[in-house]
């Protein structure tokens, strides 16, 4: 008899156990589930802004680029860049200018010191 009362609080005691697992387990999952959620939020959120980024880049009538300071790395363009050999995610003075080194025209530092639009 105590044998069988010792089996039957160790049933219980895993029980126990099992569902205190069980309430972590579900808690993670329910924060994985928001994780995701505000994960594809945030994707419709960038995608929509680069969207409107590109309709505006694509307003301008003349050569629009948007380059990654320092790095001169296109970061976007309008159709005018690309038709005149921008290639976005590649250094602007290498595609667009032909050139092995920054172009001596280029008023990307002056931007990047002053922090104010630069026009040519």
């Amino acid at each position: 008899m105590r044998d069988e009362q010792k089996s039957k609080q160790q049933l219980i005691d895993e029980l126990t156990e099992l569902r205190s697992r069980l309430s972590e387990v579900q808690d993670i999952q329910s924060g994985a589930q928001r994780a995701f959620e505000e994960s594809v939020s945030a994707q419709r959120e960038l995608n929509e802004k680069t969207r409107t980024l590109q309709v505006l880049l694509d307003a301008f009538p003349c050569v629009a680029l948007l380059l990654r300071p320092h790095t001169r790395e296109i970061v976007a363009s309008n159709r005018a860049a690309v038709e005149v050999g921008a290639v976005p995610g590649t250094c602007c003075y290498s595609t667009w200018g032909q050139r092995n080194d920054p172009c001596p025209w280029c008023m990307a530092p002056d931007a990047w010191t002053t922090g104010e639009p630069q026009h040519r």
